[in-house]
């Protein structure tokens, strides 16, 4: 019904409001199944790059403990050939 150039609502507006209701629970509901892929996928790229980032930390931590602890045994192998040596120059 028109009424002075305004539409007048009448009982295809509450039509209106359920439809859109309707429309917005789609859109809701799609605008979920499009960011669900993308948190998937970011979720998975930075446990990923969590991952490698341990990888190459644990790695360093074993390369360097391996070297220090070589680095030390040098150390006291040649201390005490340097003991072994002042003892047999004593005697």
């Amino acid at each position: 019904m028109i009424f002075k150039g305004k539409l007048l609502f009448t009982k295809s507006y509450s039509g209106n409001v359920k439809n859109i209701g309707i429309l917005y629970k789609f859109l809701t509901v799609m605008l979920i199944l499009c960011l669900l892929p993308l948190t998937v996928v970011g979720y998975l790229g930075i446990m990923g790059i969590n991952d490698v980032g341990t990888t190459i930390i644990d790695e360093s931590a074993a390369s360097l403990e391996n070297k220090t602890i070589e680095n030390l045994q040098r150390l006291v192998s040649d201390k005490t050939n340097q003991f072994n040596n002042t003892f047999n120059n004593i005697e």
